[in-house]
């Protein structure tokens, strides 16, 4: 475990104090920013949408597809957890506990604050909670991201390449696959492309190094495989989500058509554009990309706010669990022995 960084701990400016107005400005256009976000999504979703068929529609959803939903979703942060672990120095002494907490929390706050500023907890607690030093927890986490994107987006190709909705002569469909395979391969190299920049002139400068360092537990073939299989299970439980809401809706959905509908929804929720709670672009792709393949519009929006609600609910039990259980154990841990042994 590397010694944390001199700057990693911001100092207060001397002669500043009570509330920055600029600071509260921006907070306020953020905010406003994010609730017209999800205004103009919820209303683009609600076009040409019978409410009333959408509402019997749900009647009749099973209370057992809903709360398989919130299972599903209760497991997004053990696939992150185990990644996350995989990931980390040997030497850390980090507890499988510990590293789920992380998650779980980061996944919290990402809901929570407007256009992904959320993502930037997860670095920070790293480095707050496991004493790693801020740069090389910031070169993991953009690793873990830079692994989420490769799989999503081979996901979204192999998923295209079969439905014949991009390209459909056989030689682009095999070409588009083939891409799409090897980006569901790329995190297997990603981390030794972090050892390949470290030898450019451009990264010799010593915060890029830092940054890069925190690649270094990621180099053995071992870990390399643990962060493909746990970036795999992680998507791919996605998408059983979605294929599950899309049964609870009585539809018949094509495992091709969920997992590209899946895939659609999830790069829209990496995109800086989330609106409040995460409403916003994730669940009009997702709506969108189901309508592209046959699926009626009102029954896709269905789909859309129930896998949102399913991972909504799912991220703020497990966070503020997360979150419950850290302040907890802080407590318990300042607080003064009483009774000590002699």
């Amino acid at each position: 475990m590397r010694p944390m960084l001199g700057w990693a701990v911001r100092s207060p400016r001397c002669g500043v104090s009570g509330p920055q107005p600029r600071r509260w400005w921006g907070r306020g256009l953020r905010l406003a920013a994010a609730l017209l976000l999800s205004a103009l999504c919820l209303a683009w979703l609600g076009r040409q949408v019978d409410l009333a068929a959408l509402a019997a529609r749900w009647r009749d959803v099973p209370m057992g597809h809903l709360v398989g939903g919130v299972l599903l979703a209760w497991t997004f942060p053990f696939w992150r957890a185990a990644r996350l672990r995989a990931c980390l120095p040997p030497d850390a002494h980090v507890t499988p506990g510990s590293c789920w907490r992380i998650v779980a929390e980061a996944l919290l706050w990402a809901f929570l604050l407007p256009f992904k500023l959320g993502e930037l907890s997860l670095p920070l607690l790293i480095h707050r909670r496991l004493g790693v030093a801020l740069l090389p927890a910031a070169g993991l986490f953009l690793l873990l991201r830079l692994a989420d994107v490769a799989v999503i987006v081979g996901m979204l190709a192999v998923a295209l390449a079969s439905l014949g909705l991009l390209v459909e002569t056989p030689v682009w469909r095999a070409a588009l696959a083939l891409a799409g395979g090897g980006l569901l391969l790329l995190p297997l190299a990603l981390p030794r492309l972090g050892r390949v920049l470290a030898t450019w002139p451009p990264f010799e400068r010593r915060w890029l190094r830092l940054a890069l360092d925190g690649l270094t537990p990621v180099q053995s073939s071992p870990v390399r495989v643990r962060l493909l299989l746990t970036s795999w299970g992680l998507w791919v439980t996605q998408a059983a989500l979605v294929a599950l809401m899309a049964h609870a809706a009585g539809l018949r959905v094509a495992v091709d058509l969920v997992a590209l509908a899946s895939a659609a929804g999830n790069l829209a929720f990496a995109l800086p554009v989330n609106g409040l709670l995460g409403l916003g672009p994730q669940q009009a792709a997702l709506a969108a990309t189901l309508q592209a393949g046959g699926v009626p519009w009102d029954a896709a929006v269905a789909v859309a706010i129930a896998t949102y609600l399913a991972v909504l609910i799912g991220a703020l039990t497990t966070g503020t669990t997360a979150w419950l259980w850290q302040a907890v154990g802080a407590s318990a841990t300042s607080s003064p022995r009483r009774g000590a042994d002699p």
